[in-house]
């Protein structure tokens, strides 16, 4: 069976990545038959959030929070993390950005 993944990464308070990440999950399936949906989560991710992810059926990968201090925005190259998994497909996204039946045709 062919490995087919959509990878996000989540970290952070802004609520606009966050329910975009729960939007992102719910849509998946309609767009994406047969693929998974992937978030890397920070530490720190509101657990509704996670737990709203899981129960949409997505995977949900733990990471440690980004250090402030060191590499802020360290979380959004989390989801290119699957780039060495050598799968059939991978799609990298943002969670403020919507899926949609354009792209999935």
């Amino acid at each position: 069976m062919a490995r087919r993944l959509v990878s996000f990464c989540v970290y952070g308070s802004h609520r606009r990545y966050l329910l975009g990440a729960l939007k992102n999950a719910a849509d998946l399936p309609a767009h994406y038959p047969g693929w998974e949906g992937r978030f890397y989560c920070a530490a720190s991710t509101d657990p509704s959030i996670l737990s709203g992810l899981k129960g949409l059926g997505a995977s949900v990968v733990m990471m440690p929070d980004p250090d402030p201090a060191r590499a802020p925005d360290a979380g959004m190259f989390w989801r290119f993390l699957p780039a060495e998994e050598g799968l059939d497909a991978c799609i990298f996204r943002d969670t403020d950005s919507r899926l949609s039946e354009r792209e999935s045709r």
